[in-house]
C-alpha cells in the first residue's frame, strides 16, 4: 500500500467511525458500556490516543528513531499481513497487557467534542504522514506494546485496521 493510498484508508476509517457515533448512535448510548467492557466514549478516546501516540511518535527527528529503535531488515507486509498478525497477537494477549477499562468518566454532553477531538487528531496524523517520504515510511520504526517495533508504513495501516476493529465491536454490540 503506497503513501496516498494509506492516506485514503485513514481519511475513510476516521470518518466512517466518527460518522457513525453522530449518525447511528444515540447520546445515551454514548456512556453505555456492557458489563466490564468499555463504554463508546472510552473506545473513542483510545482510537484518538492511538492516533495521537502515533502521531507523536512521527514527529521525533529520524534520527532519534533510527537511534532508539534501529531501522527496518525486512520485507514491508501488507495490509492483510498486518490485518492477521493483529488479530493472531489479540488472541495471545500476555496476563495484564490488556489495556484497561478508562479512569475517565465522560458524560453525554462530551459527545460532540470527543468526536471533534478524535477527527482532528486523524487530521493531524495524515498532516504528518504527508510530512514523511515513501522510503521514510519503510526504513523508520516504532514501537507498539502488542505488535513490537513495527515500519512506521505497517503502523499507518494498524491504526487504520484498528479503528475498523473498535468500529465492528461498536457497531455489533453498543448500538
Amino acid at each position: 500500500m503506497d503513501k496516498p493510498q494509506i492516506i485514503g484508508h485513514l481519511e475513510k476509517s476516521f470518518h466512517e467511525v466518527a460518522s457513525w457515533m453522530v449518525d447511528h448512535q444515540s447520546d445515551d448510548k454514548f456512556i453505555y458500556a456492557p458489563d466490564g467492557k468499555w463504554t463508546s466514549a472510552e473506545h473513542l478516546d483510545h482510537l484518538y490516543k492511538t492516533a495521537k501516540a502515533v502521531t507523536k511518535g512521527m514527529s521525533v527527528p529520524k534520527l532519534m528513531l533510527w537511534y532508539k529503535f534501529g531501522k527496518c531488515n525486512r520485507d514491508i507486509r501488507t495490509y492483510d499481513e498486518v490485518k492477521l498478525r493483529y488479530r493472531e497477537k489479540l488472541l495471545n494477549i500476555p496476563e495484564g497487557m490488556t489495556s484497561p477499562i478508562s479512569v475517565a468518566t465522560y458524560t453525554v454532553d462530551q459527545k460532540e467534542d470527543r468526536i471533534k477531538k478524535f477527527r482532528s487528531s486523524g487530521d493531524t496524523l495524515i498532516r504528518m504522514v504527508n510530512r514523511w517520504s515513501e522510503k521514510q515510511l519503510d526504513k523508520y520504526l516504532l514501537p507498539h506494546p502488542l505488535m513490537g517495533r513495527m515500519p512506521i508504513r505497517e503502523m499507518l495501516m494498524l491504526v487504520d485496521y484498528h479503528n475498523y476493529h473498535h468500529l465492528d465491536n461498536l457497531k455489533k454490540n453498543y448500538n
